[in-house]
């Protein structure tokens, strides 16, 4: 077919099997008590020459699901892969752990700003966001200290929902 080709797919299949041999490090490391999750892992990969042209241009983080990722050689005569513990404190919205986190209040440098640009917004089309039921803390939206009747429950790893007892529900960063 016109759409298939085959030089994108030998690209993705070796970029699938070096995130292979990173996910296997993460597996070890975790099993090792090195490590919680991916997220607190700060990956080191030696590569190939022709490995590290290959990931140019690619989010490593991203791809590795990860808080960091980096080449740190490019003459190896095999793929290495070093699995830290990452260092800094983990992001409030992100989850990721990341130094910049203590500096920001409990936010990354990205949640930061995506906080700030979501209030903007908020601003600019008249919404009445955060809820005077709302106070702010740490950079995110968390309840006020008035309890809440109803259980709280996850809708998603970097977002609470809780139910008040009059029914709305209120968003908690």
């Amino acid at each position: 077919s016109e759409w298939k080709n085959s030089e994108l797919i030998r690209k993705w299949i070796n970029i699938r099997s070096i995130r292979s041999e990173v996910t296997t490090a993460i597996e070890n490391a975790r099993s090792e008590s090195k490590i919680g999750g991916s997220l607190q892992a700060s990956v080191n990969l030696s590569l190939k020459d022709e490995e590290k042209k290959l990931l140019s241009g690619i989010d490593l983080p991203a791809l590795f699901i990860t808080s960091e990722a980096k080449i740190v050689s490019d003459r190896a005569l095999q793929t290495k892969v070093e699995i830290h513990l990452a260092e800094g404190e983990k992001c409030a919205r992100c989850w990721k752990v990341l130094p910049e986190v203590k500096v920001n209040h409990g936010l990354c440098n990205r949640c930061e700003e995506v906080v700030l640009e979501t209030n903007r917004t908020a601003a600019q089309t008249n919404l009445s966001w955060p809820p005077a039921k709302l106070r702010q803390v740490a950079g995110g939206f968390r309840l006020c200290a008035r309890s809440c009747p109803q259980p709280r429950r996850a809708a998603h790893p970097s977002r609470q929902w809780c139910a008040q007892g009059d029914g709305r529900i209120q968003r908690v960063l």
